[in-house]
């Protein structure tokens, strides 16, 4: 992918947040703590709290290999995006800042990347379900099996989890996802890219916990649920077309 000047890592953390000053801290020691050779990169998304105050502060006092950077167009794949952007690596791991996902099997996630066996994998909340026992927010869990299901099914695949925040990616993985998703579709939209690009993918059993008190999801079940789906549909009947036409609709869709 494009260098922007910026220096080459091995691995690479990217933790999307905003207004996540309640965990971000939090998010920043777990993770120095399960991957130190790994450089952290924390995506303040326009935050309207003291977010990337306290996530510099942590990293300065800690005397991480990390860094702050700012992503003013809201939404989490513009965030997500940016840190791509920000840094060469040849793995990424993706998490949310909000300390529902287990940083501490950070390694079991980036493993299959770092051996070859996969360009993504995701962690899955669903199949042992702890997400369901776990979340209290309504049609949370049936939206995300829907979504599952519907990626499934349109684009031939196995997922298991396709709305997870926990995923890791190979390099070459990044570089060829060049029209990226901008807010809460972007997981789906990873999943849907790796299908279509016939990309090795893998899924692996985690645990997951609710949001810690005071602390609040961004994401709208409704509004963004229906626009994930009608992505999905979207996506696919494109998809559909190139198929049928023979028109190149796989690499960097």
């Amino acid at each position: 992918m494009d260098n922007l000047g910026l220096d080459f890592h091995d691995i690479v953390v990217l933790l999307p947040a905003r207004d996540e000053q309640l965990t971000i801290r939090e998010s920043i020691v777990r993770f120095s703590e399960s991957l130190p050779e790994a450089h952290i990169v924390v995506i303040d998304n326009n935050s309207n709290d003291s977010t990337a105050v306290f996530a510099q502060q942590t990293i300065d006092t800690m005397g991480l290999d990390a860094r702050v950077i700012s992503e003013p167009k809201l939404g989490k794949g513009n965030a997500v995006f940016a840190g791509f952007r920000a840094v060469d690596a040849s793995v990424y791991l993706m998490c949310d800042s909000d300390c529902t996902y287990p940083i501490e099997d950070a390694k079991k996630i980036i493993t299959p990347i770092l051996e070859g066996q996969a360009d993504l994998v995701s962690g899955d909340r669903l199949s042992n379900g702890v997400y369901r026992k776990q979340n209290s927010r309504r049609f949370h869990s049936a939206g995300n099996r829907l979504l599952t299901v519907l990626v499934n099914r349109f684009f031939s695949s196995s997922f298991s989890d396709v709305t997870s925040g926990f995923k890791a990616f190979s390099g070459r993985f990044v570089t060829s996802y060049k029209r990226p998703a901008s807010g809460f579709d972007l997981e789906v939209d990873l999943a849907m890219h790796a299908a279509i690009n016939a990309f090795p993918t893998l899924d692996i059993p985690i645990s997951y916990r609710h949001r810690p008190e005071g602390s609040f999801s961004k994401l709208n079940t409704l509004s963004d649920g229906f626009s994930t789906i009608k992505k999905v549909f979207t996506k696919y009947a494109f998809y559909r077309w190139s198929k049928l036409t023979g028109r190149v609709f796989g690499r960097y869709s």
